[in-house]
């Protein structure tokens, strides 16, 4: 979960978790609106990877209402203790990737992040490179009884005690029904339009999804006979998620951290798992590592992390397990009349198949939602990478 999502839930509970800085039991629960506003600037330093920065300005709570966010036009770069300086390439307002791939984990870094709005600068502290933990596996396993598709990771550390991880989830995923016809509506109307074949390039049977990780995913061995995690479950989903019904693809990314980075991204899970009880514990530390240059008492939200980034894709096939299990309900095609044609695509509804009654073909349509697969929110663009020959 990145940090404005975070503070988007806690909604008006905001400005007094921000406010305390010292006691995080006795406070008085009175909620005063957040005066000014404050920069949020999410991102690590992955060396030997591509760092991907996002800056926006959280604004004043008003009228009990949550805050606001708005993308900041930033530049960004990184720069070693060896000279060399990695500029950044502005994907988006707020949004810039900075290649880190030919650095090298033997130098100290520092992350400057230039807000052109204003000219104000901000930068990181000097840090050492976290060495990557080492991803031993990531295993999944189906509880049919529970209704649990459960996913459990194995890896050590490499001198850090302390974890965190993201993953990107890609799917594939089909619709209810495969359509092997389309239909070509008239240029003028009174017209009937026309049926033809669906060529397979056209299909819209097989589509991809895409999602990211909005947990905060934390783990410490501190304490443990060992520097490992063995079989630490850390995400589950159920048998009605469409994302398991056929191919579904895991990309674990892991890094190490220094202990300072761990109690921040602990603090905020803690703030995360609160979501609006004013009468919770507060964690009492929710200051970054990032300066502004020109005035050092501003305060901004984020901490910059530098480390090596270990990765792992898994792969499900449901087919192995019988798992997935749909809650969802279909019409059933049926027959529409040549005359009626373009009355029912106007209706959202597209010919699906034929048959054949006493040698007379007849045309059997259903509800476009159910024959193309990107109304269920997906795209035909396939991964490069897609264990699959489906197109």
């Amino acid at each position: 979960m990145n940090i404005m999502n975070i503070f988007s839930r806690l909604g008006i509970c905001l400005p007094a978790i921000l406010a305390l800085c010292s006691c995080v039991y006795d406070y008085e629960p009175e909620i005063k609106e957040l005066q000014d506003e404050r920069l949020v600037i999410e991102g690590d330093i992955l060396v030997g990877s591509v760092s991907n920065v996002k800056v926006s300005l959280m604004k004043p709570l008003t009228s009990g209402t949550r805050g606001d966010y708005q993308k900041v036009p930033v530049t960004a770069f990184v720069e070693s203790s060896t000279g060399e300086q990695y500029t950044g390439t502005v994907v988006e307002t707020g949004n810039v990737e900075i290649d880190l791939t030919q650095a090298q984990s033997s130098a100290k870094y520092r992350m400057h992040v230039k807000d052109t709005r204003t000219g104000k600068e901000y930068a990181s502290p000097w840090l050492d490179v976290q060495k990557a933990p080492v991803i031993e596996e990531v295993s999944v396993t189906a509880d049919i009884p529970a209704g649990e598709l459960s996913f459990y990771l194995s890896m050590h550390g490499n001198g850090s005690e302390y974890f965190r991880w993201t993953f990107d989830e890609d799917w594939e995923y089909r619709a209810a029904y495969r359509a092997v016809l389309k239909y070509i509506p008239p240029v003028q109307r009174g017209e009937t339009g026309e049926i033809v074949d669906m060529p397979d390039s056209e299909n819209l049977f097989y589509c991809w999804g895409k999602d990211h990780s909005k947990a905060i995913n934390l783990a410490t061995t501190n304490g443990l006979a060992t520097n490992a995690l063995v079989n630490h479950r850390f995400y589950i989903l159920g048998r009605a998620e469409r994302k398991i019904s056929y191919v579904y693809c895991m990309t674990l990314k892991a890094q190490s951290l220094s202990q300072e980075c761990y109690r921040y991204w602990s603090n905020l899970e803690k703030v995360s798992e609160m979501s609006g009880d004013l009468f919770a514990p507060v964690p009492s530390e929710m200051r970054g590592n990032i300066k502004c240059l020109q005035d050092t008492t501003e305060s901004v939200i984020g901490y910059i992390n530098a480390s090596e980034l270990a990765e792992k894709k898994t792969f499900y096939y449901d087919a192995d397990h019988s798992f997935y299990r749909s809650d969802e309900k279909y019409e059933e095609p049926f027959v529409v009349p040549q005359n009626e044609w373009l009355k029912y695509y106007e209706k959202a509804y597209v010919p699906i198949d034929y048959d054949f009654e006493e040698f007379t073909v007849r045309y059997l349509w259903g509800q476009k939602s159910c024959a193309d697969c990107r109304s269920l929110g997906g795209t035909k663009n396939k991964p490069s990478w897609w264990p699959t020959s489906d197109i």
